[in-house]
């Protein structure tokens, strides 16, 4: 049976992430996506400063602000604070930092808050090791999003503590908080070797958060169907762990005009809706 995908689908912030946020919501609002992933990643894409929170909470007001004025729903919110295994790390700082993002998380109604594990990824030997160090500040992340009604995950991703969903399951375990999951991406797993659906059957329920991205090696932004993955095997793979939470499409290929991405995004969304009616028929 077909995956309802419309009311799940929606768009990253950081497709436009070279242009300000009230135009990249502008973009995304004329394309017909009603709902956001909202990226804030100093040096990447720096649509609003959370950490600003603190003195006053302007920028949430303003971020609220330019959603509100297009009528779109923010679902996640990605922020990556000081880097978990950064031997220089601050308590007090990191406390400050999570809970700028979580406070902007909350304001919004977003449902996710995605962070990083840490990087870059250890050796074998030293990942036991590296996890005991970024341990406490990932505690503390994933309860003060848990304090503010938000589904923390961590991004597995190339590089990071989570470069293998083997080593997400790991840590998951490790760390010892049900309600704490993971975040993917389909172009992602496939450039770390892995197989897209298998890896979204071995991670299950730990699932809180999917972008689905194609690729054929090289380029890691084609759009869904336009590259080498199986997404007719990893849509089925999403309903059989029974994953119910949101489908992103990203192109943050900023070399590429802002129309090109756009255009990726809307042939993203059409084959996936193809994919899901062919399975339907």
């Amino acid at each position: 049976m077909g995956m309802d995908l419309f009311p799940r689908l929606a768009a990253s912030s950081a497709t436009f992430r070279d242009e300000p946020l009230g135009v990249a919501l502008e973009r995304l609002k004329a394309l017909g996506f009603a709902r956001v992933g909202l990226v804030a990643v100093e040096d990447y894409c720096e649509h609003f400063d959370p950490l600003l929170v603190d003195v006053g909470e302007e920028e949430c007001a303003r971020a609220r602000g330019e959603f509100l004025a297009r009528g779109l729903h923010v679902v996640s919110v990605t922020g990556y604070p000081a880097n978990p295994l950064d031997r220089h790390i601050n308590r007090d700082g990191w406390l400050d930092m999570i809970f700028g993002y979580t406070a902007c998380a909350r304001a919004l109604e977003a449902g996710v808050f995605i962070l990083p594990s840490g990087g870059p990824a250890p050796e074998d030997a030293y990942w036991r090791g590296e996890v005991e160090h970024a341990k406490p500040w990932l505690r503390d992340a994933a309860q003060r999003a848990l304090a503010g009604h938000l589904a923390p995950a961590l991004a597995v991703a190339p590089d990071t503590l989570l470069n293998t969903s083997r080593r997400a399951l790991e840590l998951l375990t490790i760390l010892g908080i049900p309600s704490l999951g993971v975040a993917v991406d389909t172009a992602l797993l496939a450039q770390m070797g892995e197989d897209p659906a298998r890896a979204i059957r071995a991670l299950g329920g730990a699932l809180a958060h999917v972008i689905l991205r194609d690729t054929d090696g090289p380029h890691l932004n084609l759009p869904p169907g336009s590259g080498d993955l199986d997404f007719s095997a990893i849509l089925d793979a999403l309903t059989e762990v029974g994953y119910t939470g949101p489908l992103m499409l990203l192109n943050d290929d900023i070399t590429q005009p802002a129309e090109v991405r756009s255009d990726s995004l809307l042939v993203g969304w059409h084959n996936l809706d193809r994919i899901s009616l062919g399975k339907a028929a």
